[in-house]
């Protein structure tokens, strides 16, 4: 799958923080249960995002998916050491980035801020764009430079199936 990339159009693009700030990822010697603080959403979210949650893959960039907690989480953490973690129904990101990128990978829209692709040393912090609920993935500095593209494409497939699309990647 070739990502498409895009710069988003100003009055459509609602910007991507560089850190999740409905995410904490805190992790006990890097093996035990991955915290995560899910964000308030209405009900009809919260089951689509049990939804999703219960659909998404085991593996994500020859990680193993990992314990959650609490396990009722809105979200889901892969591998060893800093996880990929994703969280389920997030706001929109508050900080516009006017030069982050627009990738649309397996019809999926992420969000991707410049500094993420300018300074390895950080971790990637992906928002969908144009799908309901809103999805944010962290993806770790340790699984540079490939880790973003394969956790976009690994997700794509459940995220297609369970979420609604309201608009394309701009």
């Amino acid at each position: 799958m070739t990502p498409s990339l895009r710069r988003p159009a100003a009055p459509r693009w609602r910007g991507v923080a560089l850190t999740g700030a409905s995410i904490l990822a805190l992790t006990a010697c890097g093996s035990g249960p991955v915290e995560i603080a899910s964000p308030k959403v209405a009900r009809d979210v919260s089951a689509t995002c049990a939804k999703l949650i219960s659909n998404l893959p085991e593996e994500i960039d020859d990680g193993v998916r990992r314990e959650v907690n609490p396990s009722d989480a809105l979200g889901a953490a892969w591998g060893k050491g800093d996880p990929i973690i994703l969280v389920c129904g997030v706001p929109a990101p508050a900080a516009p980035d006017p030069f982050g990128l627009c990738v649309d990978v397996g019809g999926i829209g992420w969000l991707s801020p410049e500094a993420a692709s300018e300074d390895q040393s950080l971790p990637v912090v992906l928002t969908t764009t144009g799908s309901a609920p809103r999805i944010e993935v962290t993806v770790p500095p340790s699984l540079r430079p490939d880790g973003p593209a394969a956790a976009m494409a690994e997700l794509a497939p459940a995220l297609v199936a369970n979420l609604e699309s309201v608009a394309p990647c701009a």
